[in-house]
């Protein structure tokens, strides 16, 4: 069975090798808990964040209606909708809500709101249920679609909805902002609210960006390619805004794709992403050499200063290509951890000039994907995504199906 991507398609070739002869040492990461969640048909993963109690909050898709899945609508397996879980440090869950109607709904990203209530954007396609129906008066360009900001409090009752677009320019993500208003962008825009969701500004974009990260200063970094149609030989893009979003400067990364920038422990900036750039060094046999592979896509980090100058890049995988599919990046104490996927979850601990340190991986002997990493309480982290497995490191969660799968987070801590 293959994953379902209801999001942004990201068609990705894989090699089956080991990133490097070198391994970790297990000794290093701790598992403290772990936690599946799920009914008897498919969840999957949209988005996820650290709360202010130390737990965490998980956005999904979901088909299912029994198990941990309980109040959602949809009267077929062809439709979705959208499932919220709050979860404590210990990965139990706390409370769950599904949101949606009898038609398709789907959450694309959470953030926690500074009143400790949170903030989700939702395409929805029904006409009844708990959120905004759709409205068929609104021509020429209406498509049975409204996209949504949802604010919820902090046990998932909905205090306001509001409607930003009747079309499927879905949000990729959203921040908020210093004032209490709200930075959210979709492939071609970049938009301001107020703490209602009424529109200040918007800037359209010549690209698409997929990521917004907001500086001390209120400026705006945003990552993202000129032609995303094309896995390889892709032309990355990361830009910097004024707080009003007015383009500072604007870089391009040949054959590079950035898909997420945070702040760097020196206080530049650090790129994650993918690249099949030649000339980028990659991380092979205890050393740093040359030899990219042109048709693969190898796991990119990239230091930048706050002027956009590339002070570093740096690639990881065999000669024979790459296993690892990149998709986050945290900072800790002296360096950083990259995440992503190999079939298992995957994370990458590099230093802060991007050199190898160790790595490691979670999972069973089925799909397991690494969709993103948070910090918890105490030096720990969180790693959420997807998984299929019932073996290995899932051998004591409880399955809800037999080929399903479900939503799998794991706290770890690096000792």
């Amino acid at each position: 069975m293959k994953f379902k991507n209801y999001g942004l398609a990201l068609t990705l070739i894989i090699f089956f090798f080991s990133c490097s002869t070198e391994q970790s040492d297990n000794s290093t990461y701790e598992k403290l808990s772990q936690g599946r969640y799920g009914g008897t048909h498919d969840e999957e993963f949209s988005s996820s964040t650290s709360t202010s109690d130390g737990g965490q909050i998980i956005l999904a898709k979901t088909f299912s209606n029994d198990g941990d899945v309980i109040g959602n609508l949809p009267t077929s397996l062809s439709n979705l909708a959208i499932w919220i879980i709050k979860l404590n440090s210990k990965c139990e869950i706390e409370w769950k809500k599904t949101y949606g109607g009898s038609n398709t709904e789907i959450g694309d990203k959470i953030i926690q709101t500074k009143d400790g209530g949170y903030l989700f954007s939702a395409l929805i396609t029904s006409t009844d249920g708990n959120l905004l129906p759709v409205d068929s008066s609104q021509p020429p360009s209406y498509n049975g679609v409204n996209i949504l900001l949802v604010k919820i409090d902090a046990f998932g009752e909905i205090q306001w909805q509001k409607v930003t677009s009747y079309s499927n320019d879905v949000i990729l993500d959203i921040i908020q902002t210093e004032d209490g208003g709200y930075l959210y962008n979709s492939y071609f825009s970049l938009n301001k609210v107020d703490a209602n969701a009424n529109l200040i500004w918007t800037k359209s974009l010549d690209f698409y960006c997929y990521n917004i990260y907001q500086l001390a200063d209120r400026s705006i970094i945003l990552s993202g390619c000129i032609n995303s149609n094309e896995y390889f030989n892709t032309t990355g893009i990361i830009a910097k805004t004024d707080a009003g979003g007015n383009i500072l400067w604007k870089n391009t990364y040949e054959k590079t794709l950035p898909l997420k920038v945070i702040e760097s422990i020196d206080g530049g900036l650090l790129a994650v992403g993918r690249s099949n750039n030649k000339n980028v060094p990659v991380y092979s046999n205890n050393t740093y050499v040359n030899n990219i592979i042109e048709t693969a896509a190898y796991p990119w980090v990239g230091k930048l200063n706050l002027s956009g100058s590339l002070e570093w890049e740096k690639a990881f995988g065999l000669k024979s290509g790459p296993t690892e599919i990149v998709t986050d990046i945290v900072s800790i104490e002296n360096g950083y951890i990259v995440g992503g996927y190999s079939d298992d979850f995957w994370i990458l601990n590099i230093d802060k000039l991007g050199n190898f340190i160790n790595q490691k991986k979670f999972g069973g002997s089925d799909n397991d994907i690494l969709n993103r990493i948070n910090i918890g309480q105490n030096g720990t982290m969180f790693l959420t995504g997807t998984t299929q497995s019932k073996d290995r490191d899932l051998k004591n969660t409880n399955s809800h199906g037999n080929f399903n799968t479900d939503i799998w987070t794991l706290n770890i801590k690096i000792n």
